[in-house]
This record gives C-alpha cells, structure tokens and sequence, in this order.
C-alpha cells in the first residue's frame, strides 16, 4: 500500500540493504518496519524480502523534489542545503552561503530566509479553531460489520444450497453448529426488584439463592463460550469460502504430501489470515520440495553423476529396474508354490499362453455414430461467446453457461497455481474426459489459461 511521504527531512546517507548500492532519490522507505528500511528502486521492482521485512509492507516513495514554501525556483533539498550552510557559516554571510548553494545569489538567499524563516514563517501544522460550545461525550468504537458469508460465482444453485442448510437471502444456515445451546439456558431467570413481602420470605434461603444466582451466572458464560465457538465457525466459513464448490474441491487436488500437510495445519486457520496461512503453508511445501531436491542430488553424487543429462538417464534406467523388480517378484510368487508339482507348473504355462493369444485377438470395427453440433441459438449467454468459443462450445454440445463457469474454474486455478494440468483440469470440471482435452486444448491455445506439462 502506498503511503504519501510526509514532508519532514530523511538524510539519505544508508545504503541499499539488499544490493549494497548507495541509495539515491527518489528511493522506498517502509512503513511497517521498524527501525525503517530502506530500499532502491530495482530491489523493491524484484520484491526482495529479508529480516521482518515482506514485499507486501505499506510503503512511501521518497524524494525532495517538491517545492515547500510555494516558490519553485526552492525545492525541499535547498532548503536543507540552506538551513545546513546557515549552521556552518552562521548568519549573516550570505556571500559564503550562496557560494554553496548552486544559482543562488547572495541578494536570492537573503531574502528567501527572511521572508520564509523570520517574516512569515509557515507552520508546520494548520492551527485549529476552538469553539466554547465544544462538549465531550463517551467513545464510541467503530468497527465493521460482519458481513455473513456469501456464496461465490461457482457455488451450487439454491436448491442444493438449500439441501445443506444454507439460506442465501440471510446468509446464514438454518441448523446452527451447536444447535441446541440456547436449550441449556431457558430456565435460568435472575430475579429482581422483587416485592417487600417476598423479599421476605426469602431471607432464611439467603445461601441457596446466592448459590442459584452463582451458577446462573456460570451457565451465561458456558453459553457465552459456545456462541463464540459458533461465531467463529461461520468467520472461517466467510473467509476461507468455503461455501464456493471450486475452493472446497480443489484439496482433493493436492498430492498425498500436500494434503497431508494442510491437514496438520489446518488448526492455525483461526489464528491466521487467509492469505498469511496460505504463504505459510506454501513456504512450509516449498521446504519440502527443497528437502526432497537436495536428497535428489546427493543420490546422484552417490552414484557419480556429475551432469543432469546423466541423471534423467539415470532415473530413467531406475523406472525401469523398479518394474521388472515387481513383475520378477509377481512371477516368482506364482511358481514357487507348484515347483514340486509339474501338473500345476503345465497348468500355468498353458494359462500365460492363453493370456497372450486373448490379447491378439482381432475386434470387429465398430463405426462410431456421428453426433450433429449443437446448436446455440436463442441459448442463454451465447451473446457473450467469441466466435472460437462458440465452435468448441458446438462440437462437444455444452451450453454457454456451463462454458462460462467451466471457464471462470479453469481461471481461478491458473491465477491461483500459475497454469492448469490437464489431470487437474478433470477433477475441477467433472464432464467427459474427452470433452475436458477438446476444451482443455482450446482454452491453453486461444491463451486464457496456462497449461502445464504432466
């Protein structure tokens, strides 16, 4: 977030924390970190983090090319300059200043510091009027309304939504987590401004009504700690969308490591921010694979590989001794058994031998029947297909609706993972395999999605 610099004097004397290059103006200045950092222009252009400080800190741009007093022929550095020569020459010896100064005359630097600095001064703040009728009233905190969690674009219609206890219009469920909380509490009563006679009564049952008042007051925070359970239950619903079908459906997704990993720290969602938990996991994923990496490497420096191309090699010949490994142990496991029998060992090789003749066996031609193209007039949303999208959306019959959600699915994960598998693509997309590869191929060639190689 860019902050405005405030107009006060940073002499730039640091260096570059991250290039060591000595820092010139206009250079970035962050607002969060404390003491302050820093950084050139062509670091903070790469996003360079190091220490506490992140690329997505607040910041200032810094320079002093600005006019301060409203003369332009002085800028902010100037009048640094000017203030500096001052102390050093002492006042008076504008000969001596405006030999400093770079196109200031003595007569220019005279009348510029009497007029700003000791005439007409200018505040630094503008001052405030005070009115008598000023009164003071207690503070109100204001903070933003919860908004209750919508569902997105690609949730499922309202019937569905409605089938799972979610109610739209309110934006809430109609069976709340810890449903019956409320029932605990329906008899407690705290009874007051009683009348003169009952109060009397009552004195000799002074202990039993402390002890009753007592244990109401306990069963209001039991309560109380429910509801709060119950709030932010329907907070991390909000935040993490989890109404939206592709944010729920896109864990199945992951590989076994990385499920595995999300589950464990799926506990920390209620400490952390949606996104600050999402680059911690993948800082978290990113070690791993790095971890991974370097056993890799040491495997190959094991076994004297010094070049890549040696090692594709390598992993290759490897794929390849782990399969005959499996099949040689499947093979042996069925003969060792009827080694001492030759009847079995003839009826197994006649079995392998019938095995081998069933998979040659020629198949008749069976013609596949034509399907016509689907035809998209007077469709729903055809008006905003291109004329490409609307040829895909025609040879694999799909309405341009569901094009449209299929599409927006498709974008969603290439912003999100930077690109599309085609394996990915099937599990988000849930139609024909064929279809998903005709529209996987489209979408990767006309350049809305990035595909990915498997």
């Amino acid at each position: 977030m860019l902050h405005e610099a405030p107009h006060h004097h940073q002499e730039v004397t640091s260096d570059c924390p991250v290039c060591c290059t000595k820092l010139k103006e206009p250079f970035i200045n962050c607002v969060e970190c404390k003491p302050n950092v820093q950084l050139c222009l062509r670091c903070f252009a790469r996003g360079s983090e190091f220490g506490e400080h992140s690329n997505d800190h607040s910041y200032e741009i810094r320079q002093l090319s600005f006019s301060l007093f409203g003369d332009e022929k002085w800028s902010a550095r100037d009048e640094l300059h000017l203030l500096e020569e001052l102390e050093d020459n002492g006042f008076g010896n504008w000969q001596g200043i405006s030999k400093r100064l770079n196109k200031k005359s003595s007569k220019d630097v005279q009348n510029h510091y009497l007029k700003c600095y000791i005439e007409k001064p200018k505040d630094t703040l503008p001052k405030v009027t005070v009115d008598s009728r000023t009164f003071f009233r207690r503070s109100i905190d204001f903070q933003e309304s919860q908004c209750p969690p919508r569902p997105g674009s690609s949730c499922p219609p309202e019937d569905e939504l409605f089938s799972i206890g979610y109610m739209p219009a309110r934006g809430d469920f109609s069976i709340e987590s810890d449903n019956f909380a409320e029932c605990d509490i329906k008899d407690v009563d705290f009874i007051q401004n009683q009348p003169a006679a009952v109060t009397a009564s009552l004195t000799n049952s002074e202990e039993q009504d402390a002890l009753m008042t007592e244990m109401n007051h306990h069963m209001m925070d039991m309560f109380y700690v429910r509801q709060r359970e119950r709030n932010l239950k329907k907070t991390l619903v909000k935040k993490y969308g989890l109404l939206d079908v592709v944010t729920s459906s896109v864990f199945y997704t992951y590989g076994r490591e990385e499920r595995m990993v999300r589950d464990v720290m799926k506990k920390f969602t209620q400490f952390m921010e949606p996104l600050a938990h999402e680059k911690f996991v993948q800082g978290l994923l990113y070690q791993k694979s790095l971890e991974s990496r370097i056993r890799r490497l040491q495997e190959y420096r094991e076994h004297g590989l010094k070049t890549f191309k040696d090692a594709v090699f390598y992993e290759k010949l490897k794929r390849r001794r782990d399969r005959s490994k499996k099949f040689q142990t499947f093979r042996l496991d069925e003969v060792v058994p009827n080694q001492n029998n030759p009847l079995a060992c003839q009826v197994w090789l006649h079995k392998q031998i019938n095995k081998k003749k069933i998979f040659n066996l020629p198949f008749p031609n069976m013609s596949k029947k034509h399907v016509p193209p689907l035809d998209l007039k007077g469709l729903p949303c055809v008006d905003e297909l291109t004329d490409g999208e609307k040829e895909i959306c025609a040879t694999i019959r799909m309405a341009p609706k569901d094009y449209l959600d299929n599409r927006t699915t498709l974008q969603e994960e290439s912003f999100r993972s930077d690109g599309v598998r085609l394996a990915v693509a099937r599990t988000l997309l849930k139609i024909n395999v064929n279809n998903t590869k005709k529209l996987y191929d489209f979408m990767v060639d006309a350049g809305i999605i990035k595909g990915l190689q498997t």
